[in-house]
């Protein structure tokens, strides 16, 4: 038997699971009809948690009556994690009973990678052969109505209580694949830089500011004969090599540098010197 399998995902705090609708090719299309026929008018799709309440309801009971088979892989733990377990979960159990097409509601774009990953190397450890056998893709839920099925059954089991009791009939088996965490991923705290990389405290961008706010006021008093004797003209890329980002150095006057850039001049290389760390440094 060839199946066609649709997949979205519902969350609360440490609870991540993934609904799947399975269909067989000959029930798509009169799946889709009904499932659009369920929109609120001027709606481009259903998504399950907007709805109002008897909107919810109908749709529960559309589902149930179509005897659409829908299975839920439930975990907890780090999201990403659970999804990845529930991933593999999901493929292994599928394939078996004839998984031949796999649909997920599109994610970010890292995340539609990890996706595509998990499900590879699933395929891969089941059977060399199911990677050419087995298409999978994310889509838009708009663009696959059959997506709409395993929004609402995910909502509604996640919710537990009356709605999980609407939504029940539908769901032939629940696997649990347990608590999930990444692990052997560095704490960013620990991890160590090059001195290079490090960037500068905050007790020291104060500093670095506050000499720029003098060099700002500095260099807009009048150039008279004793300014002009501690600010002697000098050429930029000698001071700094050249300004960062590929900015063009404007011209040198009266012994002010002016940067093309920000049209502020500065009265020393130093102050210079400083302009090319803070915006090479993010702050």
């Amino acid at each position: 038997m060839s199946l066609h399998v649709f997949v979205d995902e519902s969350h609360r705090g440490s609870l991540y699971l993934l609904a799947a609708a399975v269909l067989r090719p000959s029930d798509l299309d009169q799946t889709r009809v009904l499932m659009r026929s369920l929109r609120v008018p001027g709606e481009r799709k259903l998504h399950f948690k907007s709805e109002r309440d008897t909107v919810k309801k109908d749709i529960a009971a559309a589902i149930v009556s179509a005897r659409v088979r829908t299975r839920i892989y439930v975990g907890h733990g780090q999201a990403d994690a659970v999804r990845e377990a529930g991933l593999r979960a999901l493929v292994s159990d599928l394939v078996p009973i004839g998984l031949r097409r796999l649909v997920l509601d599109t994610r970010w774009l890292d995340g539609n990678h990890s996706d595509r990953h998990v499900i590879r190397s699933t395929l891969l450890a089941t059977n060399t052969q199911l990677i050419d056998l087995v298409p999978y893709q994310h889509l838009y839920s708009h663009e696959e109505p059959a997506l709409w099925i395993a929004d609402a059954v995910a909502w509604c089991y996640e919710a537990g209580g009356e709605w999980r009791r609407r939504i029940e009939p539908t769901v032939e088996k629940v696997i649990d694949v347990g608590c999930a965490t990444r692990t052997g991923r560095p704490n960013r705290s620990s991890v160590a830089r090059s001195p290079g990389s490090r960037r500068p405290t905050s007790t020291a961008r104060a500093h670095f500011l506050g000499l720029l706010a003098s060099a700002a006021f500095n260099a807009t008093r009048p150039a008279g004969p004793a300014n002009r004797s501690r600010s002697a003209p000098l050429d930029v890329h000698s001071v700094v090599g050249g300004l960062p980002g590929g900015l063009e150095p404007g011209k040198s006057t009266g012994g002010r540098i002016q940067p093309a850039c920000s049209g502020m001049p500065f009265a020393s290389a130093e102050r210079r010197a400083l302009l090319h760390v803070l915006l090479a440094t993010p702050l």
